[in-house]
């Protein structure tokens, strides 16, 4: 009988290794206690073609995309849940030099030119206020709702009893002379740390050169932006039905489970630079 291979943390690094395992019949147990600022709860789920500083093209994009597309489509079959869908992202030019950079990359490459929409007149009744004359498309992009993604493969796990929830303890885990790994009683082939930033405080890494950092992201009520549409200016704006995301910002001077108060201070007037009127802070 094989031995089992056990995950220590339940977020998307630990779905997406559970799911690799499931796919070829090895068995393995996931151990995971949801914690407050874990990194998956706060991710906003954008998924984008292009990097916008000089509109490149993310690296491996189209291979890595077709994955996440199959990878995510199988779950919703699963789980008998929709989390993932295509979106686009809108952004304004703000000055005739943005302008001329979009311009210049549609003609770079074929692929270029179907992912950078035609730039267009900014639709001032809109509901996000114009900072330019002018606008385009990022098509091509996604959003995976991630707390819905989460709950369902958590659930999908625990109906096949390959879910612990429960905190890792890692003083119990000792390893055996003939390397593999003793926990809880039960001997593993491997463990597959999927801890995020808290591998900092892991006693099997005390030589990492890992230095975490935080971003935040606020919850609004939706002032009605469309779904599928992610709006960009200096931060991103993210619907989910009722909901709109706000974020994110980057530091690394606080890592503290909670919210910076500088950090929310900061989103939020980026936010309500975005609108006529403010929105409503969940």
């Amino acid at each position: 009988m094989q031995q089992p291979v056990l995950i220590v943390g339940g977020g998307l690094s630990g779905i997406s290794v559970a799911s690799a395992l499931l796919d070829r019949a090895y068995p393995f147990f996931v151990f995971d206690k949801p914690l407050s600022g874990r990194s998956s709860a706060v991710a906003a789920g954008i998924i984008n073609p292009i990097v916008f500083k000089r509109l490149s093209i993310s690296w491996g994009w189209e291979d890595f995309f077709s994955f996440a597309c199959a990878f995510y489509q199988k779950w919703e079959q699963e789980t008998a849940q929709n989390f993932f869908s295509n979106a686009r992202v809108r952004r304004q030019m703000p000055d005739v030099v943005e302008i001329q950079q979009w311009d210049r990359k549609r003609a770079e490459s074929e692929l270029h030119c179907r992912l950078l929409s035609e730039i267009t007149k900014v639709n001032e009744s809109f509901i996000i206020k114009p900072r330019s004359s002018s606008e385009a498309f990022v098509e091509g992009a996604a959003l995976l709702d991630v707390p819905k993604f989460l709950n369902a493969a958590r659930i999908l796990l625990r109906q096949k009893g390959k879910w612990h929830e429960t905190y890792f303890d890692y003083s119990e885990l000792k390893r055996q002379n003939d390397g593999t790994w003793l926990y809880g009683g039960v001997v593993y082939k491997a463990v597959v740390f999927c801890e995020g930033y808290r591998v900092i405080n892991n006693p099997f890494f005390p030589d990492h050169e890992i230095i975490p950092c935080k971003g935040e992201v606020l919850h609004y009520e939706n002032p009605g932006l469309p779904e599928h549409e992610i709006q960009y200016r200096k931060i991103n704006l993210v619907p989910y039905g009722d909901i709109m995301l706000a974020g994110s910002n980057y530091h690394n001077h606080d890592i503290s489970d909670g919210p910076d108060a500088d950090g929310v201070a900061e989103l939020i007037a980026l936010t309500e630079d975005c609108f006529y009127e403010p929105p409503v802070l969940k």
